[in-house]
């Protein structure tokens, strides 16, 4: 991939953790604040992160991975170095705010229940999110994208690598035990795949009108995520609860609605030029690189110090708690997605040398 599409893409990742982390922390920090100031943007980075997952899984497919064994590690190995240890440390701070104000844990799980087991055997399976189950780990609300994002990974890879009856029955069976919920916010992510696979032609006929195509996005997102006019359509974008089991999917109108500003947005990023953002590339690489770290650890941290009351006291050490949760999820990161080493020698010994290439 060009350096400079590269760290474009860096840089809307990492800006896309930031409005998962900044929707969190004000509906947690500020609780006497409505709502619907906080959450479009929250919804917005989900939607980004699903957009720029099927761009790149397009990519590193095509020019990485020769086959599916290769292509399954990288993935797993991806999601698990920062997956398991969001799962550890989830039950270690719940477990440990309780003992400070158990009132904030009211609405979660306990971690020593029986529940919890059986919520955490389908959490560490990705199975918590399939058909009619929406199942929370703890305090940890964003894993819910995670089963996406694992399924999404095994229905591309095998559509990708394998043909033939073998491609047909896998899809089904990938298809059936991923579940409609899943499949139901497929086409935001399959939007990244497309708009990969048609990045020459976009190239070729959209060039003069970058700017435009940038401004107009722009202008379409503001409209949509804006809280006066989020307020104002909520009723339209979480129709989904009137007729869906309850659960985040039940926004697909929101999440549809933000897909072709993305895509705008993505395309600008494919058809500038200027290297403006390349001089700071090791700054934003770095971010972007501890961007999962941040998207799967802030919630659970952000709830502790929520029971140690540090959000009552003053608007200073509220800000000042930010940016220390924040540094904190960066140091957890040397941790977890920055070595993944010991997943992917964990992973290269527990699967077998089969290995189905691209044709």
């Amino acid at each position: 991939m060009d350096r400079n599409l590269s760290v474009r893409l860096d840089f809307l990742r990492w800006i896309a953790a930031m409005m998962v982390f900044l929707a969190h922390y004000g509906h947690f920090a500020f609780p006497t604040v409505p709502q619907h100031r906080f959450a479009p943007f929250g919804f917005l980075g989900v939607a980004i992160f699903f957009v720029l997952s099927g761009y790149l899984i397009a990519f590193v497919s095509e020019h990485k991975h020769e086959t599916f064994r290769d292509y399954f590690i990288a993935r797993i190995v991806r999601l698990y170095s920062v997956y398991v240890p969001a799962i550890a440390l989830t039950f270690i701070l719940d477990f440990s705010g309780r003992q400070v104000d158990v009132s904030k844990y009211l609405e979660y799980v306990d971690p020593f229940s029986a529940r919890a087991l059986v919520d955490f055997i389908f959490v560490s399976s990705f199975l918590h999110e399939n058909s009619f189950a929406s199942i929370r780990w703890l305090s940890n609300g964003p894993m819910w994208t995670l089963a996406y994002e694992f399924w999404y990974y095994i229905i591309y890879g095998v559509h990708t690598y394998f043909r033939g009856r073998q491609r047909i029955l896998l899809l089904g069976i990938s298809l059936l035990i991923s579940g409609w919920k899943i499949i139901l916010l497929f086409p935001i992510w399959l939007a990244g795949v497309y708009l990969y696979r048609r990045q020459a032609s976009v190239r070729r006929s959209l060039q003069n009108e970058r700017y435009l195509i940038l401004v107009a996005s722009i202008l379409l997102l503001i409209a949509i995520v804006m809280p006066p006019s989020f307020r104002a359509f909520i009723d339209i974008w979480g129709m989904g609860y009137q007729f869906l089991p309850a659960g985040q999917h039940c926004w697909f109108l929101f999440y549809y609605a933000c897909v072709p500003s993305i895509v705008g947005i993505v395309c600008w990023c494919m058809l500038d030029k200027s290297d403006s953002l390349l001089r700071f590339r090791h700054i934003i690489q770095y971010f972007a690189g501890s961007s999962f770290s941040l998207y799967l650890f802030h919630v659970p941290i952000i709830v502790l110090f929520s029971a140690f009351g540090l959000f009552s006291i003053n608007l200073a050490v509220t800000a000042i708690s930010a940016v220390a949760i924040f540094a904190f999820t960066l140091l957890l990161a040397l941790v977890t997605e920055h070595r993944k080493a010991f997943w992917r020698m964990l992973f290269e010994k527990l699967l077998p040398q089969v290995s189905y290439a691209k044709p």
